[in-house]
């Protein structure tokens, strides 16, 4: 969560479909990792859609905002490469 821009959820990256921990899908075909950037306002009870990740990336742990920048460490990349790169961005 973040208090920019009102109380806010902020979601990350991810993936379009469920998978295992490979980046492979459950029905066998891999998945591509996303770069949407979008968050849930809790006071307006409204979803945003944010600036784009600058590289899609996937199965993240932690994000971590420190003085209004998201810091967004390690995950998954394109195709299913784990990276121990970090992405920066803001809302």
């Amino acid at each position: 969560g973040t208090l920019q821009k009102g109380a806010r959820i902020v979601f990350v990256g991810g993936a379009n479909r469920a998978y295992n921990y490979n980046g492979i899908g459950y029905d066998g075909a891999p998945v591509s990792a996303s770069d949407k950037v979008f968050s849930y306002d809790l006071k307006k009870s409204q979803w945003q859609e944010h600036s784009a990740l600058t590289v899609p990336s996937m199965d993240h742990r932690a994000l971590i905002e420190i003085d209004g920048v998201f810091y967004l460490p390690g995950g998954m990349r394109d195709p299913q490469r784990v990276t121990n790169e970090g992405l920066i961005f803001r809302l």
